[in-house]
């Protein structure tokens, strides 16, 4: 206690042994709870939100779709391509755009060829052959034959991060990843008949000589436009847009980048940007450049970590919401038809401001779209709940991570029982 003492210019007291067992006792209910709290406390006193925006990209073997949650046709960086017409091993069967059905099973070889057979082992052997989401992840086991309609098997890169990580950020929306599509013949399925039907076309920038279409192939995410299917219930999907793990945002739970409803009072004390954007900006890891999550700035008077920004909060116990992302959002659009389909909670700052957050909108290990049958592939925290300061449930051997939050809190409480001795 002594040497801590000496470290913050204090002088030892007097009475050093009752100092010393005082500052024991402290030290063991501000850290020695590091494995004895079980709590994974959401922060009570005040309320905060997240969202991330929606962004419509579409992967592939080098193909970028521009706005894939509006258009889902222009997939130029993926090499996909879904075949409706050619399930004669499946039971259902829905009639296709004359001149633009899929490729078939029976063209596999041929697809083969031009995906190369590097692609064919990472991207499955049936991979755009037939119409089926090949990039959600949920992956089919058994022969070719027995697949049901819309399911898929896998190569070995098994869902769509793995298959296009280097090519779009998945801490953003990419819903595109849940959508049905095949590969179609360019030959037959010219721009008159795609314009006649109304779908898109796009060029696969794996092969020169692969096209491919997500409009083909109906599901909830896209179909033509001009052209009735038989049978008109025929949907090639497996996730719906609330389950796709690969929506990070609930479409009208994004962020809504403003938070003037705090007033100046408030971001003067809590940041300039605080809320903006999905980060946990509570977690006191602070970048001054940041301009998007999973980063965050500290501007704020008070804006140096957790226990500075809501110093009522009882540190003493586990607040693991500290390292939670979170945004504000409108809940004027991320209504309560939205956050019980997507299994997320929007709630009122306890500021008193009349502003909204969400921490179940900003995708991490701490909270998530809830309905997501798989797990989530973004993560807008910055410490996983091992690492968290806030988590005293870590080892004793993370406790180096706790310490210089509460060891200010122990001195500061020694040095007053000091003064009244």
């Amino acid at each position: 206690l002594e040497q801590a003492m000496i470290l913050v210019g204090a002088k030892p007291p007097a009475k050093a042994s009752i100092l010393a067992l005082i500052a024991l006792l402290l030290l063991a209910v501000a850290v020695g709870g590091v494995g004895a709290h079980g709590r994974d406390a959401k922060k009570d006193s005040v309320l905060h939100a997240k969202a991330t925006s929606i962004r419509g990209h579409q992967a592939g073997l080098g193909r970028r779709q521009e706005d894939k949650d509006d258009d889902h046709d222009d997939h130029d960086d993926h090499d996909h391509d879904h075949d409706h017409d050619d399930h004669d091993d499946h039971g259902k069967q829905a009639t296709m755009p004359t001149g633009c059905e899929c490729l078939g099973k029976s063209n596999i070889e041929a697809i083969h060829e031009a995906l190369g057979e590097a692609n064919e082992e990472r991207l499955g052997s049936t991979y755009g052959s037939y119409c089926a989401a090949f990039d959600d992840g949920k992956c089919a086991t058994g022969d070719d034959i027995h697949i049901e309609d819309g399911e898929h098997k896998c190569g070995t890169a098994d869902n769509c991060k793995a298959m296009w990580g280097g090519m779009y950020d998945f801490n953003m929306n990419q819903a595109w990843c849940c959508d049905s599509w095949c590969y179609v013949n360019r030959t037959t399925c010219t721009d008159a008949k795609a314009s006649e039907y109304g779908i898109t076309v796009s060029k696969s920038r794996a092969s020169a000589d692969l096209y491919f279409s997500y409009d083909v192939c109906p599901d909830s995410y896209s179909k033509p436009s001009r052209f009735t299917y038989d049978p008109p219930t025929a949907n090639y999907q497996q996730f719906n847009m609330s389950q796709c793990p690969f929506v990070v945002a609930a479409p009208g739970c994004e962020c809504t980048g403003t938070n003037m409803a705090l007033g100046s009072e408030e971001i003067a004390k809590h940041g300039t940007n605080y809320g903006k954007w999905c980060a946990a900006w509570d977690d006191g890891m602070c970048n001054a450049s940041a301009t998007v999550g999973p980063w965050h700035t500290c501007d704020g008077s008070i804006a140096a970590n957790c226990s500075t920004h809501w110093p009522d909060s009882n540190f003493n116990e586990t607040q693991n919401w500290c390292c939670d992302a979170w945004c504000y959002v409108d809940p004027n659009t991320c209504t309560e038809e939205v956050q019980q389909m997507y299994g997320i909670d929007v709630v009122k700052s306890n500021t008193m401001a009349n502003i909204y957050f969400s921490y179940g909108a900003c995708s991490d290990e701490y909270s998530a779209v809830s309905s997501q049958e798989t797990r989530m592939v973004a993560n807008l925290a910055q410490y996983d709940k091992n690492e968290c300061p806030w988590n005293l449930d870590i080892t004793v051997g993370s406790a180096a991570s706790v310490l210089p939050h509460v060891a200010g809190a122990v001195v500061a409480a020694a040095l007053a029982l000091a003064a009244a001795i």
